[in-house]
């Protein structure tokens, strides 16, 4: 029978600290972020491609905002959940909630955590200068994110600490959080019954994407020739037998001297 080691799993954070009315989530190298939690304006057969050709322009603003050492993360946390109706004083929506009591649904929430990076193999130092400049990018942020209709919210110290335990423990589903051991194997990961891999949509040691990719999908719907515009990731929504999907984004903003100095060097 094979055996296990066992081990304590340590949770890359060195804790939340507080600057100037900000909750900041701190690494253990000493790198630092905000989480924003915010409201996608395009509906999912909202059949606007505007809302579609709009994000990218947001996206290059917030790097604007941002300019170098930063990282932008973007999570879409895709749950099943139960309807579950709340009371109503008219008729018409009881029997609504009535309708649809115990239907399973899809729920998704969607995070943007900013992060602010220091210096590769180097001593945390405290730099007020740094905090004060990361909160008028926090700030600018906030303004960019409302003025397209986002409805960002800066998440609190308790919204933080709840947030890193139901990514921890892969739940968005219910109310409570439960949080029980990890088995890690070659492929995937054992918590209880339940079974979590991460899969990578891109192959990073064969990265072969096309020069441009457009900002949606046109689907065709029945036998007719109309087409409906659709996220390119639109099948995440279609995903058979799955609890918690979490939809991960990475966009690192890296310091341009240093990586122009390297790509020289390839050169030579």
């Amino acid at each position: 029978m094979a055996s296990h080691q066992k081990n304590s799993f340590e949770l890359p954070y060195a804790g939340i600290d507080h600057h100037n009315g900000l909750s900041l989530l701190y690494g253990l190298r000493g790198d630092y972020s905000v989480i924003f939690k915010i409201q996608n304006p395009v509906l999912q057969y909202a059949a606007d491609p505007d809302g579609y050709n709009s994000y990218p322009g947001l996206l290059l603003n917030l790097v604007k905002i941002l300019v170098e050492g930063y990282i932008i993360q973007k999570q879409d946390v895709f749950c099943r959940k139960q309807y579950k109706g709340k009371p109503a004083a008219e008729c018409l929506q009881e029997k609504y909630h009535e309708h649809f009591e115990g239907r399973e649904y899809t729920a998704i929430y969607t995070y943007l955590i900013i992060t602010r990076q220091i210096k590769r193999n180097a001593f945390y130092v405290f730099d007020h200068k740094a905090l004060n400049e990361f909160k008028q990018a926090v700030l600018k942020t906030n303004d960019l994110l409302s003025g397209a209709g986002l409805q960002p919210t800066l998440s609190e110290e308790k919204d933080i600490q709840q947030y890193v335990k139901r990514i921890l423990g892969m739940s968005f589903s219910s109310d409570l959080i439960t949080l029980d051991n990890l088995l890690s194997l070659d492929q995937e990961l054992k918590m209880g019954g339940r079974t979590i891999r991460s899969i990578s949509l891109i192959d990073t040691d064969l990265i072969d994407l096309p020069e441009q990719v457009a900002t949606y999908t046109e689907k065709q719907e029945g036998q007719t020739k109309s087409t409906l515009p659709v996220d390119n990731f639109s099948f995440l929504h279609t995903v058979p037998g799955y609890d918690c999907i979490i939809f991960n984004q990475v966009l690192e903003i890296p310091q341009q001297r240093v990586t122009l100095n390297k790509l020289e060097l390839k050169r030579k």
